[in-house]
């Protein structure tokens, strides 16, 4: 509970009705950031402990105001190192007196100084700074990091780490998580921009953060010392998701939330409108040059043929979101990073030498999150061709009437699958070369050859399936 939820407490009354207005000039804030204390006070303690109506607000009749303070307060050192750090992040740049600190949490101030060391090391995560001043402390550190480290703490208190919508919507019920997925969702269908449901939430999140300190007066002010060249189309995609949410919620994004927010909808969604040829212009010669070497260092060091097309353009446009994400300081949370780490660790430790590769040739430190999202990529690739090893390749001979080759070949496909993949289809004898299991013919052949035949019809019935 932040002070100024604590001060409001103390200024209802269970009988009296008090005006909006008279409470927010008591708290010397906006009626809308008093609805916000309001609903935040209810949702944290569990029930309707202040009732609102066209009079103002009240508390129930039942509520003792300071047990109630007792019963929110954190009790172990994890709780409180959390509480001081949203302290800290909700007053700002404001000081906090240490001795009425600990009066609050019930502690003393030997207790007090174990926790704040703590909170040091918990804030230099995120590149924050805890001040100290003779009696008093403050936080040290830019917006975008302060943002960060709610995000951290958010991540840390819902469930293994697993985010949802549902935790979202709990954790800031002033704002509706379903209308902000609908916006996005729309909008990235009219740009035709893809966005998995993990980088979905984590955007979400973002916005919502960004939103509550904006209402909160906390603006990003500070100006990027390396400007990304973002295109046209992706800044008026921003634009038009910030225009939904400033109608909608009545706040106001500045130029710097704009180009934020701006690169981290590119760093996160992927461009689908492109034809094969056109994959060099969404991404930068650096992320290209980059790609290349991971793939090529990959097959001499480790074997491993990441050389399939679709993998290709999936890793590229993956590692261009990457690499954005890095020059900006922002990482995707994955919810199964620790799964994919215990069980699938060669995988694992694949993406592992793949992050290596990325912080030789950027400087760029790749976290456990991201790896595990490179893990998804090598995932793929390294099952199919582990099943690739176990199935059997043929040819098909089938001399060329209308396009009745390529059905044919449909059709043992949908059957065989599982079992055995097409190494090539010809029409001549003459072209039959030793680089499969066996063959499969409509026609008799003279010669000899050095794998197995199965002669079929070319409608492949029963009886052919049979055979093969």
């Amino acid at each position: 509970m932040t002070e100024n939820q604590r001060y409001l407490l103390k200024f209802l009354d269970t009988t009296f009705w008090k005006s909006s207005k008279k409470l927010a000039a008591e708290l010397d804030c906006s009626i809308r950031t008093l609805r916000k204390y309001v609903a935040d006070i209810n949702m944290d303690t569990g029930r309707q402990i202040i009732l609102s109506s066209n009079l103002g607000y009240k508390l129930r009749e039942d509520i003792e105001v300071e047990v109630l303070f007792k019963e929110q307060l954190p009790q172990t050192p994890y709780e409180r190192t959390k509480y001081i750090i949203k302290q800290l992040i909700d007053f700002n740049q404001e000081k906090i007196n240490i001795h009425d600190l600990a009066d609050e949490l019930y502690i003393s101030e030997s207790t007090l100084k174990l926790d704040l060391k703590r909170v040091g090391k918990k804030l230099y995560e995120c590149d924050l700074k805890l001040v100290q001043c003779g009696d008093d402390i403050y936080l040290e550190g830019l917006e975008k990091n302060k943002r960060k480290m709610v995000r951290t703490l958010l991540y840390e208190e819902s469930s293994d780490k697993f985010m949802n919508m549902g935790f979202i919507q709990k954790s800031y019920p002033q704002y509706n998580v379903e209308f902000i997925q609908y916006v996005l969702k729309e909008i990235f269908r009219k740009y035709h921009f893809y966005i998995n449901d993990y980088s979905m939430i984590n955007l979400i999140l973002y916005i919502i953060i960004a939103m509550d300190r904006i209402d909160h007066e906390y603006e990003y002010m500070e100006k990027p010392e390396k400007l990304f060249q973002i295109k046209q189309h992706e800044f008026k995609l921003t634009e038009e998701i910030i225009a939904s949410l400033e109608e909608h919620y009545e706040l106001h994004f500045n130029d710097s939330e704009l180009y934020e927010l701006t690169l981290l909808v590119i760093g996160s969604a992927i461009n689908t409108n492109f034809r094969d040829h056109e994959l060099k212009n969404l991404v930068t010669k650096e992320c290209s040059d980059i790609t290349e070497r991971i793939i090529r260092e990959m097959s001499e060091n480790y074997f491993l043929d990441l050389s399939d097309k679709n993998f290709i353009y999936r890793f590229t446009l993956h590692m261009n979101g990457l690499l954005i994400r890095c020059q900006n300081s922002f990482f995707t949370q994955n919810p199964l990073t620790e799964n994919i780490r215990n069980k699938c660790p060669l995988i694992y430790d694949y993406a592992v030498n793949i992050s290596h590769i990325i912080k030789r040739e950027t400087g760029y430190i790749i976290n456990d999150d991201e790896i595990a999202y490179l893990a998804f990529h090598i995932g793929s690739v390294y099952e199919n061709h582990n099943n690739e090893k176990h199935k059997l390749s043929f040819i098909l001979l089938f001399p060329q009437y209308y396009d009745l080759d390529i059905s044919l070949s449909d059709r043992i496909v949908s059957v065989f699958r599982k079992d055995a993949d097409i190494k090539n289809i010809i029409t001549n004898e003459e072209d039959i070369t030793n680089t499969a299991d066996f063959i499969l013919t409509t026609v008799s052949i003279d010669r000899k050859l050095d794998m197995p035949k199965v002669i079929i019809t070319p409608f492949f019935n029963k009886a052919d399936q049979r055979k093969v």
